[in-house]
């Protein structure tokens, strides 16, 4: 559900620039996942989607972001 006060801003017209709903709706997302991560609610979080290659061609993305992974000795 999407909160009130962006629900009644999109109802009236007012600042409806895509770019700016699309960063405070990521940014909400992003705060949700780091609080259940580290509340411990989950274990992990992953971000899932389709890497765009062709009209006919997508391929299913899976990157961990939390907890980060260790660097990989060289």
């Amino acid at each position: 559900q999407p909160k009130d006060h962006i629900a009644k801003r999109l109802c009236l017209g007012l600042d409806f620039q895509p770019q700016v709903l699309i960063e405070h709706f990521a940014l909400e997302v992003a705060n949700n996942a780091i609080q259940d991560f580290t509340s411990g609610e989950v274990d992990a979080v992953y971000l899932v989607y389709n890497k765009y290659n062709s009209v006919l061609s997508q391929t299913p993305i899976l990157m961990q972001m939390l907890p980060f992974a260790k660097p990989e000795k060289a």
